[in-house]
């Protein structure tokens, strides 16, 4: 049986590692790192393999190309077979004709005695036998062992199948009102179900309003508002059950993603507010929109990568070639999506089917990455000693050569300076005044200072250290001219502001949430009225 090599050293440029053939052995332990964010499955993977030594190879991909690319090959190697044999199976469902039919036909045949007393057969859902069939006790106990032994071999194929499917990332219906997608080749790959619009929304020409998050009042539920900071006014999207996570708004900000994963099905809907749900078998990752919002890509726990078409709904997605690994996705520009595997930002061509990850980012301090709205320069988060620094990444440079741009700062967003010219927008912790300011990397001037007026000591929800900054307690306005900031007290009540950057003017704001903390998701152009 001829083997692979990794990589071929006749066909690669790269040096030769002693430990590439470790690390493709170790494939499905490395990947398996991701699944340890995941609840309830760190168990199972520790109790597989020596989490020490695999954790060593994994920081040892991060600084050997060759050892990437092996790793790379051999992914994809596993994921041709994965396809050849999800490919065998539809094939066979469509050429060998189901044998039930004809296997109760012939049990039916069977001369029975004369039966002293008659009962009528139960009819099973879904299954042809005749409810007037008349056995006696001998036939009933042969018939109850046949037919069993029927059920146990259709159940251990089922099984089986679902298994092997499950882990190729082939999708199932879940519903008689599910309309299952097909893609190339005539496969089940996804389920889309579409439903009326939650409710009748009323876009703005601008951005008006913040998507926030918050726990209902007994905590069972997720509430979804809209909050316009302007006219002090809420309105309740939807609500959801507690385990909901709002993806975000779209780049246009006139539309909405979010997704439920329910542990009991193992499946995962992603819904649109304008009405579109999907389902997908696994756990599924955050979603993230295209730069021109006319798709949607997402992912699961078990690397298959999918892409929803936003403007024909009734295209079913499309699972893409590639395989990735994360603990979840970045964003989307110029055919690469961005996703994080630990604090590493990763990247590959979701238009090319021979693209490998590229690793672009290395030990950032936070999962939060922002890309320049002209170039791909990236901006992140490093922590020294005493505070977090801003780092810029340029594009098609070397990870080593990144360098910090601004000292004790946490990015939040962009303002325009000139037309074509973005520049970043970050908060920062004076220890001076014991308040949080907001800066631009353009000036040395501080735009706003005391932000929260001195009122919070943390950025956060609560039970974090003085001068913490949370992402999700921050939502700049795409324009630059407005932020709202929430942040808990000493008493762990949750308060919120709004910034007019134009006019230097702080608003304290109602909480719709009371005093518990909510979750700022973002802007967007719905109206609140």
């Amino acid at each position: 049986m001829m083997k692979d090599r990794y990589p071929d050293p006749h066909n690669s440029n790269l040096p030769p590692c002693s430990f590439s053939a470790r690390c493709v052995q170790s494939i499905d332990e490395i990947d398996s790192l991701a699944a340890l964010s995941f609840p309830g499955r760190s168990g199972a993977v520790d109790a597989l393999w020596n989490r020490s030594r695999v954790k060593q190879l994994h920081e040892h991909l991060l600084f050997c190309e060759t050892c990437r690319m092996a790793v790379t090959n051999a992914r994809r190697l596993r994921d041709r077979q994965r396809y050849g044999l999800q490919d065998f199976l539809t094939e066979g469902e469509t050429v060998v004709p189901s044998t039930t039919a004809s296997i109760l036909i012939a049990l039916q045949d069977e001369p029975h005695p004369t039966l002293s007393e008659a009962y009528d057969m139960p009819v099973y859902a879904d299954t042809p036998v005749l409810s007037s069939l008349k056995i006696n006790s001998l036939a009933r106990s042969r018939w109850n062992t046949s037919f069993f032994l029927i059920l146990t071999v259709a159940a251990v194929v089922v099984i089986g199948s679902l298994y092997i499917f499950s882990h190729s990332g082939v999708y199932s219906p879940v519903s008689q009102n599910s309309s299952a997608g097909q893609i190339a080749g005539g496969k089940n790959a996804a389920i889309k179900k579409n439903k009326h619009r939650l409710i009748k929304l009323l876009k703005t020409p601008g951005w008006s309003a913040v998507v926030m998050t918050h726990p209902s009042g007994d905590g069972k539920n997720l509430v979804v508002e809209n909050y316009d900071p302007i006219q002090k006014r809420s309105f309740t999207l939807f609500t959801s059950s507690n385990t909901t996570v709002v993806d975000g708004v779209s780049h246009e900000g006139s539309n909405l993603i979010y997704h439920t994963y329910d542990k009991e099905l193992q499946q995962t809907a992603y819904n649109f507010l304008s009405g579109e749900q999907y389902y997908f078998t696994g756990r599924g990752l955050n979603a993230v929109w295209s730069t021109d919002d006319q798709a949607v890509f997402l992912s699961t726990d078990n690397g298959a990568l999918w892409k929803i078409n936003t403007s024909q709904h009734n295209i079913p997605p499309i699972r893409l070639p590639q395989s990735i690994y994360a603990d979840q996705l970045a964003f989307y520009r110029n055919h690469f999506l961005y996703y994080v595997r630990g604090y590493t930002l990763c990247r590959i061509n979701v238009d090319d089917s021979q693209s490998i990850e590229q690793q672009v980012v290395f030990e950032a301090a936070s999962r939060v990455f922002w890309m320049d709205p002209i170039s791909e320069d990236i901006y992140y988060v490093k922590k020294n000693a005493t505070h977090p620094d801003i780092y810029k990444h340029q594009s098609d440079t070397a990870a080593s050569s990144d360098l910090p741009m601004q000292s004790n700062g946490i990015p939040i967003g962009y303002t325009k300076d000139a037309p074509n010219v973005w520049t970043i927008m970050y908060v920062s912790w004076n220890q001076m005044t014991g308040g949080f300011d907001i800066r631009k990397t353009s000036s040395t001037q501080v735009l706003f200072s005391n932000i929260a007026n001195g009122k919070v000591q943390a950025l956060c929800d609560g039970g974090t250290t003085r001068g913490a900054i949370c992402d999700n307690s921050l939502a700049l306005s795409p324009t630059g001219h407005t932020l709202l900031v929430g942040g808990a007290n000493n008493a762990h009540e949750y308060q919120l502001w709004s910034i007019d950057l134009d006019t230097n003017t702080r608003t304290e704001l109602e909480n719709p949430a009371g005093k518990k903390p909510v979750q700022l998701i973002g802007w967007d152009k719905f109206s609140v009225n």
